[in-house]
Order: C-alpha cells, then sequence, then structure tokens
C-alpha cells in the first residue's frame, strides 16, 4: 500500500512539473516549506500508518547547499509526538526545470510517546511553478539512534516552498 502512494506523490510532482516556471535558488535565499507526509512506522512490535504536517525553513549557504530547520507535529490514538529536525540538503543543480536533492538530518522527538531521537536521510525533486514557488516529493527514512527497539520510519512527503 505504501508504495503505491508513492507513486501517486511522486506522479503529482511531474504532473506539476509541466507547469514549471523559470525560477532558481541561489546563495542566501531562503524558503519555507509545509508538506503533508504518509508516515509508515516499523517496530519490533507494530506497524502503523500517520497523516501529519510538516514544516521546514531553510537558508541557501552555498548555490547547492541548504541548510534545514523543520518541526513535525502529529497525534496517533490519543498521543500527541512530534520532531524538531536540523540538517543540510544538497542541491545537484538548483537552476534547472528540475531540481533534484538529497539531505540528512537529525530529529529530536517530543511529546507523549517515548522520546527517541533518530538520523534522517531523504531524498527528493522540487520544480518551480512561479517565480517564488515550487512543488517538491520527497521520500525519508529514519532510524532510531538511541532507543531499546528497533524503529524505523519510511515518509513520503508532498508539499509547496516559498522563497524569498
Amino acid at each position: 500500500m505504501f508504495s503505491r502512494k508513492i507513486t501517486i506523490g511522486l506522479a503529482s510532482v511531474a504532473l506539476l512539473g509541466a507547469m514549471n516556471a523559470n525560477a532558481e535558488l541561489l546563495k542566501g535565499d531562503t524558503e519555507i516549506s509545509g508538506s503533508l507526509s504518509i508516515q509508515e512506522t516499523e517496530t519490533d512490535f507494530s506497524d502503523s500508518e500517520t497523516t501529519f504536517l510538516l514544516f521546514t525553513g531553510g537558508q541557501m549557504l552555498t548555490d547547492n547547499l541548504q541548510g534545514i530547520l523543520g518541526i513535525s507535529m502529529f497525534e496517533s490514538e490519543g498521543f500527541t509526538s512530534g520532531q524538531f529536525t536540523f540538517g543540510a540538503d544538497y542541491l545537484f543543480s538548483p537552476r534547472s526545470e528540475l531540481i533534484p536533492y538529497v539531505g540528512g538530518s537529525y530529529a529530536l522527538s517530543f511529546g507523549d510517546q517515548d522520546d527517541t531521537d533518530f538520523l534522517q536521510l531523504k531524498g527528493g525533486v522540487k520544480t518551480f511553478i512561479s517565480e517564488t514557488t515550487s512543488v517538491f516529493g520527497e521520500y525519508r527514512r529514519l532510524e532510531a539512534v538511541d532507543s531499546d527497539f528497533d524503529i524505523t520510519i519510511s515518509t513520503l512527503a508532498v508539499g509547496l516552498s516559498v522563497k524569498f
């Protein structure tokens, strides 16, 4: 089921890419993003799926490297949890129609459930639909770093970014 959602999400971004505007990200540009994410969590004792919102902000440190800060929060089965993330994305071609990127971050968890922290790796593609607005599709993989349990989280996100 999760692979079908990945396919639908990435197809949505590809279709929006047909409306591509001629824009680029350069050193000093700031982006604010919001995304709808579908998260599949696998642990030693259960599997679950959650939908949540993620908000991030990024500053282009060079023409290819973007520093990232983010916050996410979700509610599931009466528990409220979230994560603060900080890391970086590497944009392979920030001046092309489709901008592929990879990134990594550290996620600090908070909330009602176990305060497990994660290392996160991600990859995605974005495209501008106007001079300041882009759409993106992204896959994230989180691995617990300080838990008594084996926890892996896979996330598909489709979102919108605005640059300043």
